[in-house]
Formats: C-alpha cells, sequence, structure tokens
C-alpha cells in the first residue's frame, strides 16, 4: 500500500506522459488497474496480534480508490487524445502527399504531351 499511497500523492497530471512511448504507457494503465484491483480486495479492518488494537484502514482504501480510478480515466483519455491528434495529422500529411503526387503526374502529362522539336 505504500507505494500506490506514494504514486497516488506524488501524481500531477497526465502531462509527465505525453509522449511517451505506447508500451510504457500500457505498463502504468496495467499498474493502475492491478493496483485498485489490489485495494479493493484488501480487508479494511483487523485486529492486531494480541487483539490490542483494532485497526481500520477504510479511509485510506476509500481515498485510494478513486484516486486511481481518475488517474486510470485521465491517462485513457489523454492516449485517446493522443490517438486522434496522430490519426489527423497522417490524414493531413496522406492529403498533403496526395496533392503533390497529382501536381507531378500533371507535370509529367504535360512534359509528355508537349511536341517535339
Amino acid at each position: 500500500l505504500c507505494e500506490i499511497r506514494a504514486f497516488v500523492r506524488t501524481w500531477q497530471s497526465v502531462e509527465r506522459y505525453k509522449g511517451s512511448q505506447a508500451t510504457y504507457i500500457q505498463e502504468v494503465l496495467e499498474k493502475l488497474k492491478f493496483w485498485s484491483q489490489h485495494v479493493e480486495s484488501l480487508t479494511t479492518e483487523f485486529d492486531t496480534a494480541n487483539r490490542l488494537f483494532h485497526i481500520s484502514c477504510s479511509a485510506l482504501y476509500s481515498a485510494l480508490q478513486p484516486a486511481l480510478g481518475e488517474i486510470y480515466e485521465s491517462l485513457i483519455t489523454m492516449v485517446q487524445s493522443e490517438f486522434d491528434e496522430r490519426g489527423a495529422r497522417l490524414i493531413e500529411e496522406t492529403q498533403n502527399k496526395h496533392q503533390m503526387l497529382k501536381a507531378q503526374k500533371a507535370e509529367v502529362s504535360s512534359l509528355l504531351s508537349t511536341p517535339r522539336r
């Protein structure tokens, strides 16, 4: 739980992950999903071995679970946004190349149709 809590406490924004390799982001998403499942499965209350103390971690768990979910969702949203941006750039580049090839084809056609002297 210490690692999970430290991650959640130091989380600032998805900006740190923009432009990262897809495999790295996938690893972070998988880790977040695992942590979320782990937190969900833990016992929120227990007694110490000698039964002197009753420990309740419900506040910690109830804080971690939504935070992990929010971080996960923000990363997914960032990935979707980057996917959309890259797709739009690819379409634009493809259209530009297509226009360039059409222009070159017109030049070649005009050269071939020009009578030779």
